[in-house]
């Protein structure tokens, strides 16, 4: 689940604990605001477990990608547009896989 999306990362939630620095790639897809599905690189700035439910707020700070940018905008722009409270339940994080 993504909690939070900006132009320079993004912040969601893992059962997967992931090591500080590691490299993912996400595929990030907002069906109710847009068609387009977005692919783009991110480094693991922070990592903060909630105690007693085995997961994960993982920080990622994107890695730029100039084909994925303008894509990137725009989803960003229009969930900032919507109330931000809307983005858990409509940005969603299909994959987040380590390269």
């Amino acid at each position: 689940m993504v909690l939070d999306i900006s132009q320079g990362g993004l912040q969601f939630i893992s059962k997967e604990k992931f090591r500080k620095d590691t490299k993912l790639l996400l595929n990030i897809s907002a069906p109710l605001f847009s068609k387009d599905r977005i692919s783009v690189r991110a480094r693991v700035a922070r990592i903060k477990e909630a105690p007693g439910l085995k997961v994960y707020g993982i920080g990622v700070q994107f890695i730029e990608q100039e084909s994925e940018q303008t894509k990137l905008k725009s989803l960003i722009d229009i969930c900032h547009s919507k109330n931000r409270s809307e983005i858990p339940d409509n940005v969603h994080l299909d994959k987040a896989e380590k390269v």
